[in-house]
């Protein structure tokens, strides 16, 4: 008689997440900060940022990392600081089901990241520009 083989799952517990949590109606100017990331999501599920502008960021405006059913609306993202590696208006890294919707990401580059097989988002109606060097075709500002 054969016998059905055992098998064994494991189940990882999210710890120190945050569900349903958002920031809105703000502006953050980083021009005298040395901050790497000025709005971060990280192990969220739920959370939003709405109508914040982000100024002068060194490295990334706003970090989606390890994040479900996030959202980000009405925000602008103006001047990164950082041209090139390390830097970006919006990064997503891990982050599944996002709704990225009607927001201005403005001289930054790059403009957005998407990485490390994050599926399933939304990024429409959004204003995406940038005046470096990097991005060609465009003028300076």
């Amino acid at each position: 008689m054969a016998t059905t083989p055992k098998t064994t799952g494991v189940i990882h517990a999210a710890q120190l997440q945050t569900n349903f949590s958002g920031i809105e109606d703000m502006a953050i100017d980083c021009s005298n900060s040395q901050v790497f990331q000025v709005v971060v999501f990280e192990q969220t599920y739920g959370c939003w940022i709405k109508s914040v502008k982000i100024r002068k960021s060194r490295s990334y405006g706003v970090f989606f990392y390890d994040s479900l059913q996030g959202e980000m609306r009405n925000c602008t993202i103006d001047e990164l600081l950082n041209v090139g590696s390390n830097g970006s208006g919006l990064i997503f890294q891990n982050s599944a089901g996002c709704l990225i919707e009607d927001n201005i990401i403005y001289r930054c580059f790059p403009l957005m990241e998407i990485n490390y097989g994050s599926c399933g988002n939304v990024f429409g109606y959004n204003f995406c520009e940038d005046s470096s060097a990097f991005w060609r075709g465009r003028g300076s500002h």
